[in-house]
């Protein structure tokens, strides 16, 4: 390689570049410069930004997490009825591949408000209902990220065995795609352009990314496990007499599934602020400070 193209190769940050970044499976697009140039990561700032950006825009965004909130809670009554037992967490929220889908699906609505609040939009509403018009197309990337992972076998849900091989391929496009909800909304992409463009982008700093991924999933799940020891607890001492009385069920199995629960629900919960966290991520690598949304 000559010396003119490896100084242009320095210049444009392709000397390091990560070889799947540079496989392109789309047409290109005006964020060709995230590839291009690359980009730094911040994942602490973007966790303290969230919470600023959550407490400037709170109301509009608890008001609009109440839709995801009624769906995720329909979704554990619905699971818990069916079942007709107790279960684990992680069954009730990655045992189903349909069940992930809508309820990852909308985890990530109410983070377009917090999206409008960091383009300097004066209109939450309009944000929100933006993307609920683009919902198909959302649907349609959280129906794409999951496929690799029941493919996997990883999810469980149609009863094979794991394949290994394939599990680090699933986990790297469920972390690869973490921009693709938010180039379909704001980029105003088709759905397969927006999974390519993201995967594109985060293969440039893939460990940066899925280190938010790492610091939410670790978190969240030692806070939902503490906490939901609470109404387990206090569920159990108002019921176990009685239950025990009639032998209907196990009072273990009680506390076991108010637990679960309830640690679902508050998983969920932090859910929704990871995705304020992946919004604010994706206006610092993809746009400019200070931009402002198209009309």
């Amino acid at each position: 390689m000559s010396p003119a193209l490896k100084n242009l190769e320095k210049k444009l940050g392709l000397a390091h570049l990560n070889p799947l970044a540079l496989l392109r499976l789309s047409p290109k697009t005006r964020f060709e410069h995230v590839i291009e140039r690359g980009y730094s990561t911040d994942v602490l700032g973007w966790f303290g930004e969230a919470w600023m950006v959550f407490r400037s825009r709170r109301k509009a965004i608890v008001l609009a997490s109440l839709p995801s909130a009624l769906a995720a809670f329909i979704m554990i009554f619905l699971f818990y009825r069916q079942q007709g037992r107790a279960t684990t967490t992680s069954v009730l929220l990655y045992g189903s591949y349909l069940r992930s889908v809508l309820m990852m699906t909308a985890a990530v609505m109410p983070s377009f408000v917090a999206l409008g609040a960091l383009s300097k939009s004066e209109d939450p509403r309009k944000d929100y209902l933006e993307a609920l018009w683009r919902l198909p197309g959302i649907l349609l990337i959280s129906a794409m990220t999951w496929v690799p992972m029941v493919y996997s076998g990883f999810m469980g849900e149609i009863g094979v065995t794991i394949r290994w091989w394939a599990v680090p391929i699933a986990i790297y496009l469920a972390v690869a795609y973490s921009f693709a909800p938010y180039l379909a909304v704001d980029g105003r992409m088709d759905f397969w352009m927006a999974l390519e463009t993201s995967r594109r982008a985060v293969s440039r700093n893939w460990f940066g990314i899925a280190s938010i991924y790492a610091i939410y999933y670790l978190a969240a799940w030692v806070f939902s496990a503490a906490l939901s020891m609470l109404p387990g607890i206090f569920s159990t001492i108002l019921v176990v007499d009685e239950m025990t009385r009639k032998l209907r069920t196990d009072p273990l199995d009680i506390m076991y599934g108010f637990s679960n629960a309830f640690m679902a629900g508050l998983f969920y919960i932090f859910l929704i602020f990871f995705h304020i966290i992946m919004a604010t991520a994706y206006i610092r690598i993809f746009h400019p400070v200070g931009y402002r949304k198209a009309a």
